[in-house]
């Protein structure tokens, strides 16, 4: 199955005007908290000067709870921060400086007594969705060339997607006849980070990492991005286990790296930056790394 054919399975809703967003909450100012949500009644949003909408929530985590908010044809993203609502639009201001290129359109609006909140564009689906369809191993590629290019802008603003998994890239379809297709972004807004921040506890992490975002990180996420678009299976291990880092997470993985992936440019370089022996990292760029995913 190829691209055109996954789309027209998709039907991408007509882009939002993200502009038009407002909110209006009961909140008062200085929360370092929001309030348990209860929507309609604590909050409101209006696309225009309209709020008669639905509000669905769609998600929910430690930090927050995510809703699909939708106005007939019009539907966005909103993430609502049970607790440090600061986080991302911190990560707005300080860490993308609004670059806004490879990742989902986003907003940061406030409310009346200036209480950040981030929207974004609604997305068809995430890249599990996406592999759910029977796509050739030539197309997987593809995708795997757009996200390492990606990868690459970003680490010359010295920028890292850090938590590099299927559920945080995200798609969207257009089935126009003459300029329709897939468009893929990061989705996470809070999984941004500058080089030299401090490291934090991600999906997997390379062995003896040195506590921070540097460059051999950001090698380890394009390796994780390949095997995130290839769908194979690992082990979550904890930073500085080398022994189970091998075991469980490297060698399983070196078995379906080297019998499912084709292309022996791809195959080699993966193994490298997901290799156990941070040298391998280390002794790579990642313009290199990239020319060879390209």
């Amino acid at each position: 199955m190829e691209i055109t054919d996954v789309c027209k399975k998709q039907i991408v809703p007509p882009k939002t005007d993200l502009k038009k967003l407002s909110i209006v909450t009961d909140f008062g100012k200085s929360l370092y908290k929001y309030p348990q949500p209860r929507p309609h009644q604590n909050f409101e949003v209006f696309y225009g000067n309209n709020n008669k909408n639905m509000i669905k929530e769609i998600g929910r985590g430690g930090n927050g709870i995510i809703y699909m908010v939708s106005w007939n044809k019009d539907k966005i993203i909103l993430k609502y921060p049970i607790s440090e609502p600061d986080y991302e639009p911190d990560r707005v201001v300080d860490v993308l400086k609004g670059y806004h290129h490879h990742i989902i359109p986003y907003k940061l609006i406030h409310d009346q007594y200036g209480n950040p909140f981030m929207v974004m564009q609604q997305a068809n689906g995430d890249v599990f969705d996406l592999l759910r369809y029977d796509l050739a191993s030539d197309f997987r590629n593809k995708m795997v060339s757009y996200y390492a290019r990606a990868i690459r802008q970003l680490w010359r603003k010295r920028i890292v997607f850090t938590d590099m998994k299927p559920e945080n890239l995200l798609y969207q379809c257009d089935i126009h006849p003459e300029n329709g297709g897939l468009t893929l972004y990061f989705g996470d807004i809070g999984a941004f980070s500058n080089e030299g921040e401090k490291e934090y506890d991600y999906e997997v992490e390379p062995p003896e990492s040195k506590g921070v975002i540097d460059k051999n990180f950001c090698l380890f996420t394009l390796g994780l991005m390949v095997i995130g678009i290839y769908s194979f299976r690992y082990e979550r291990v904890k930073p500085g286990d080398s022994k189970n880092f091998v075991t469980k997470f490297y060698n399983p993985l070196k078995e379906q790296i080297l019998s499912k992936i084709k292309n022996k440019d791809i195959q080699k370089i993966t193994l490298r930056l997901l290799s156990p022996y941070r040298e391998d990292r280390d002794n790579l760029s990642v313009n290199e790394a990239v020319s060879y995913l390209e």
